[in-house]
């Protein structure tokens, strides 16, 4: 069942992965029929052709995660991962036999392989894979056929989900556009309906539809997993929450944060920032911003460990960010002082690397803020 990536299973890796068999297998799968008419960017010419190839030998392939979270709220996906149950070897084997160039062979060891179709559109496909040795930031993985266990593997529900797009005729059409250039129009003028088979192994289109973040099992394996995933909690938060669940949290989860808070000092300020970036991007970011500091987060974000939200909660109050969040403004508002601002220079310049912008927010916040917040 399992296809080894040059890591030996040592008791231990065996331990790690019947537990994760264990919790997988008791997962029940939902399933439902998306109609995808909307996005023709799931059923172009390239896409048809690669689905048409893992048909063809006999394997799947199925759009993954943030995908089809995106779909699912109605929003076109701008990157699409898909997952399969081929490994790089199979992959390699029928995208030779089909004349396909593969670029990017870096990211086969972790078992992604990357297709170019027709010169125009590149695609990631990626095995199934289970996690059995984590330190935290990264993962030895050894290849499955079983979605469950690549599901339990991610990290929050409303990102653990499949689409598999059904493709029954759109084959043919594609070979009849090939052919037949007016086919090719015919097809444009009377686009037939295309749907889509959800599955879903944790419930996360129902987290999604109640605005609900929760880690996939266990939060404090997952997080032990990867601390990274605690910023991808309030990263996804923001986005995902309305206005009446801005600060709804399952107190308990953030008392595992806060227990693990100190594992982001393992991660690379760079990914670091790069989440908290995106963090301070929605209307929700001061009650995000105070969850965090609650949490002892910011000590390891080079943040201010006494931050002024005072003085935030006045300009959201003015509605300078609950109308155009910026993150800029939400740090700068954090600052006690110009002074504080430059010795918090490294990360504001390291994040953004617009220096000059950043000191001239602050001292129009804490300078001449008069004309601002009163």
């Amino acid at each position: 069942m399992f296809r080894l990536i040059r890591f030996p299973l040592t008791t231990k890796r065996i331990s790690s992965l019947n537990s994760v068999i264990s919790f997988a297998m008791e997962r029940s799968l939902t399933t439902d029929t998306i109609d995808l008419t909307p996005f023709p960017e799931l059923y172009t010419e390239e896409n048809i052709i690669v689905h048409k190839i893992f048909k063809k030998y006999g394997f799947d392939l199925r759009i993954a995660g943030g995908a089809v979270r995106d779909i699912l709220l109605g929003i076109s996906p701008h990157d699409i991962d898909f997952a399969t149950n081929a490994t790089p070897p199979q992959m390699h084997e029928m995208f030779s036999k089909e004349g396909i160039r593969l670029l990017n062979r870096n990211g086969e060891s972790h078992g992604t392989v990357t297709a170019r179709i027709n010169d125009k559109e590149n695609f990631e496909v990626t095995t199934l894979r289970v996690d059995v040795v984590t330190d935290g930031r990264h993962s030895e993985v050894v290849f499955t056929n079983n979605w469950k266990l690549d599901a339990e593997r991610r990290d929050l529900t409303v990102n653990s989900m499949f689409l598999e797009v059904d493709m029954q005729g759109l084959f043919d059409e594609v070979n009849e556009a090939t052919t037949d250039s007016s086919a090719n129009e015919n097809n444009t003028n009377n686009k037939r309906k295309v749907l889509g088979h959800l599955l879903d192994y944790f419930n996360g289109r129902d987290d999604l539809k109640n605005h609900r973040i929760r880690f996939v099992g266990d939060p404090d394996a997952r997080i032990k997993e990867d601390y990274l995933r605690i910023l991808r909690y309030f990263r996804f938060h923001g986005r995902l929450s309305t206005e009446d669940t801005y600060d709804k949290h399952d107190e308990d989860v953030l008392k595992i944060i806060a227990s693990n808070a100190n594992g982001l000092s393992m991660i690379s300020g760079e990914r670091c920032l790069s989440e908290l970036k995106r963090i301070l991007l929605y209307p929700s970011t001061p009650f995000l911003l105070r969850r965090m500091a609650d949490a002892g987060l910011f000590v390891h974000l080079g943040l201010p460990e006494n931050p002024n939200f005072e003085e935030l909660d006045k300009i959201w109050n003015k509605g300078i960010l609950s109308s155009a969040p910026n993150p800029i403004t939400c740090l700068a508002a954090i600052m006690t002082s110009p002074d504080e601002a430059r010795i918090h220079y490294s990360l504001i310049n390291g994040c953004y690397g617009n220096h000059q912008s950043f000191q001239s927010v602050v001292h129009y916040l804490l300078i001449d803020g008069i004309y601002v917040i009163n």
